[in-house]
């Protein structure tokens, strides 16, 4: 029996609560890789920043520029040439298309792309606008306001809104770079964990010498990014994805740009309200469902 060996790419990092899972990744992921007769080695590591915390921040400006260094440096660790697939780990706003872009640049190899999940429900988005408003007519102080965002985004996972983190775990899993059914399951918890195990067992299955070779380059066609801009339309995702695309579709030789989004918005039904566009809503489960929906009907 040829062992396959696989490529661990991580954008782990403590200070951001959707990364911190990752801490934990690559040793599960090799532990899952070695029952199946492959090993798992963390080929190399991207930055990760958060636009939330940047914002108005001298920092800001490197944000973008961030997506393009993430391509370069996944990589330079995936420039051994020694690999038969890869692993990715990452969610956040740049980080994700930053590491699509560089997979597509090994277009040979498999690719599967893991999830960290969805940050549990704190706060409820009602008394957090609330809070934030008494905040901006000057009737609370800012050590209300701390309290409620605490409270807010309290634990790891992506934060609870439907912004560019949880909008690229539907795109992906809807363009099959996500095993189906993990982009919204919790951190630490076991299904999470199986999941996790799974995708490693699932690259395996990729690879050129399991016999079911599918690598990121032939896998990610003018359909597949289609269906991505149709799942981003029907959820009303985030902005910043309308821009992603076009990076992310361009590694992968395919031109398209915002002609295309209008084209398509003007016959994809807005499925759901997400917060911020709606006040409420359990946010894990309905996105789950919509992802499931879009991904059957894809």
């Amino acid at each position: 029996m040829v062992r396959s060996d696989i490529a661990i790419i991580t954008a782990y990092n403590d200070m951001l609560s959707a990364h911190q899972p990752y801490e934990s990744y690559p040793q599960r992921l090799k532990q899952a890789l070695h029952s199946v007769g492959a090993v798992g080695q963390v080929a190399g590591g991207v930055p990760a920043m958060c636009d939330g915390v940047t914002q108005g921040q001298d920092g800001m400006e490197l944000s973008l520029m961030s997506r393009d260094v993430i391509a370069m440096s996944a990589a330079i660790g995936l420039s051994h040439n020694m690999f038969d697939g890869a692993l990715f780990l990452g969610i956040c706003d740049k980080i994700v298309p930053g590491l699509v872009m560089s997979a597509l640049s090994f277009g040979h190899l498999p690719a599967v792309f893991v999830p960290a999940g969805p940050m549990s429900s704190g706060l409820p988005n009602k008394e957090k606008v609330r809070v934030r408003q008494l905040y901006a007519e000057g009737k609370a102080d800012r050590h209300a306001l701390l309290e409620a965002e605490a409270a807010s985004y309290h634990g790891v996972g992506t934060c609870t809104f439907y912004g560019t983190a949880n909008t690229n775990q539907m795109v992906m899993e809807v363009m099959g770079l996500h095993l189906p059914g993990t982009s919204f399951i919790h951190p630490d918890t076991p299904l999470r964990d199986a999941l996790n195990d799974a995708a490693a067992r699932q690259i395996t299955r990729l690879t050129e010498t399991a016999g079911n070779y599918l690598p990121i380059g032939q896998l990610v066609d003018e359909k597949v990014v289609v269906n991505g801009i149709v799942s981003l339309l029907a959820t009303g995702g985030s902005t910043n994805l309308t821009m992603h695309m076009v990076a992310m579709a361009r590694a992968a030789g395919i031109i398209i740009n915002w002609d295309d989004f209008s084209e398509l918005s003007d016959s994809v039904p807005l499925l759901c309200r997400i917060y911020p566009t709606a006040r409420r809503i359990s946010i894990s489960s309905r996105r789950r469902a919509v992802c499931n929906w879009s991904c059957a009907s894809c």
